[in-house]
C-alpha cells in the first residue's frame, strides 16, 4: 500500500502550544558528544526573530550563528535560523568551511533524512561525513575505526543496512550502540510489531503513526511515559484518534520530528 507524508500547517496555536517541548529537560538531562541534546521544538524557536538566538542545524550539530554576520534576522542566502539547514550545505560545499570556528551549542539527532539525501553521505564526497540507516535511525560512521572508506563488512556508507544488521552476526547490534546518531530514516517503514517497541516506556522513545506517517513525540510533555490523557498510548497507529471529534487535530503535528513511514 503506497504511502505518502501529510504535512499540516499550524493554525490552532493554542493547540501547538499545549504541547512543547519542556527545554530545561530536552537540553539538560540528556547529553551526546558532551553536548544537549536539542530537538525540533527547541531548534525551531532559535530563530533569530524578536531577541531569540539563531542557531542552525547541519548534519546532526546545532551552532550558534546568533553574532555572525552573514546571519542577520536569522537569515543568510535564503538558509533560514531555527531549521535544519543541512540541505544547504549540501547545496553549497564551499559553505561547509563556514562552520569552522562557530560554536557547537548541541547535538540535533531529529533531521529528517530520505532515502536521496542518506545517498548523499557515501564516500565519495569528502565534505560530507559518511552515514548509515538501522531500523529508521541514522548514524554517522564517519571516524569510526569499524567503517574505514565508508565500508563495513560489505556495508557501504549512504545506504540503509537493516537487512545486514538482521541477517548479520549479533555483535553488530553492539557496534551500533557506539555510533553517534544524528537523524532519523524518514524513508524506513515500520511494521506494526516494530512500532509497538517505541511504547514510550523504560526509556524507549515514544512514536505513533498518523496516516501512515510516524512521528517521534518522546520529548513532548503531554505524551510522558508513552500515555496521553489515558486516550492513545505510544507505539501504536493514533489515526483515528486525530480523525475524531475529540479536540485533538493534525496542526501541531507540524512540530513533530517525522521518524518514518507505517503501512
Amino acid at each position: 500500500m503506497a504511502q505518502t507524508y501529510v504535512w499540516f500547517i499550524a493554525e490552532n496555536t493554542s493547540e501547538a502550544s499545549s504541547e512543547q517541548v519542556d527545554n530545561s529537560e530536552s537540553e539538560t538531562d540528556t547529553q551526546m558528544d558532551g553536548l544537549p541534546l536539542i530537538s525540533k521544538a527547541d531548534l525551531n524557536e532559535a530563530n533569530g526573530q524578536d531577541g531569540n538566538p539563531a542557531y542552525v542545524a547541519v548534519f546532526g550539530y546545532v551552532y550558534d550563528v546568533t553574532d555572525i554576520d552573514e546571519w542577520e534576522n536569522g537569515e543568510h542566502n535564503g538558509a533560514q535560523a531555527g531549521t535544519d539547514a543541512s540541505s544547504f550545505f549540501i547545496e553549497s560545499p564551499h559553505a561547509i568551511d563556514t562552520l569552522e570556528g562557530l560554536e557547537q551549542v548541541g547535538v540535533y539527532n531529529d533531521w529528517e533524512v530520505s532515502d536521496d539525501l542518506l545517498a548523499e553521505f557515501n564516500n565519495e564526497n569528502e565534505e560530507l561525513p559518511n552515514l548509515v540507516a538501522v531500523r529508521g535511525i541514522v548514524y554517522d560512521v564517519t571516524d569510526e575505526e569499524a567503517w574505514p572508506n565508508g565500508e563495513h563488512n560489505g556495508i557501504s556508507a549512504g545506504s540503509d543496512a537493516t537487512d545486514n544488521f538482521e541477517n548479520d552476526s549479533p555483535h553488530e547490534d553492539d557496534l551500533l550502540s557506539t555510533l553517534k546518531i544524528v537523524g532519523k530514516h524518514v524513508d524506513y517503514v515500520f511494521s506494526e510489531d516494530e512500532l509497538a517497541n517505541f511504547d514510550g516506556k523504560d526509556g524507549n522513545p515514544a512514536y505513533i503513526a498518523v496516516n501512515g506517517t510516524v512521528y517521534d513525540v518522546t520529548n513532548f510533555g503531554a505524551w510522558a511515559d508513552g500515555e496521553h490523557q489515558d486516550m492513545v498510548t505510544a507505539g501504536t497507529d493514533a489515526t483515528d484518534l486525530f480523525e475524531s471529534e475529540s479536540p485533538h487535530n493534525t496542526e501541531f503535528l507540524e512540530a513533530v520530528p517525522l521518524a518514518g513511514r507505517f503501512e
